[in-house]
């Protein structure tokens, strides 16, 4: 006969303690709820911070990023997406380009001027 190591008979002792709780409340399924207070990053962008230093990688992921959103239509996401990937790395071309196209797709031409320049 195998011997159960102590945290094993814990972890069953507190399952089968919560047992009759749980079954009372349904399935996982039912009992899931919708996350509250959660904001879709489409809809209302905020720079996650204030001060940037030079990350090249960053830079990138921020641009990848902002390339999903552009391809979904989302290009108030993406301009912000691209606007982060400027402050991460001051000299990213791609960056600059895309984010004055996406200005240019919310109608912003004097922003998009700005980001061309």
């Amino acid at each position: 006969m195998r011997a159960v190591a102590p945290c094993a008979v814990a972890l069953w002792a507190l399952v089968a303690a919560a047992g009759d709780d749980v079954a009372s409340k349904g399935s996982f399924a039912e009992r899931a709820e919708e996350p509250q207070g959660l904001v879709d990053e489409d809809e209302d962008y905020a720079p996650r911070q204030q001060v940037y230093a030079f990350n090249p990688v960053q830079a990138r992921n921020e641009l990848k990023v902002g390339i999903y959103y552009n391809k979904k239509g989302s290009h108030k996401a993406a301009a912000g997406r691209f606007m982060e990937a400027t402050r991460w790395d001051t000299s990213f071309a791609e960056a600059y380009w895309r984010l004055g196209m996406a200005w240019e797709k919310l109608s912003q031409s004097g922003k998009a001027m700005e980001a061309y320049r």
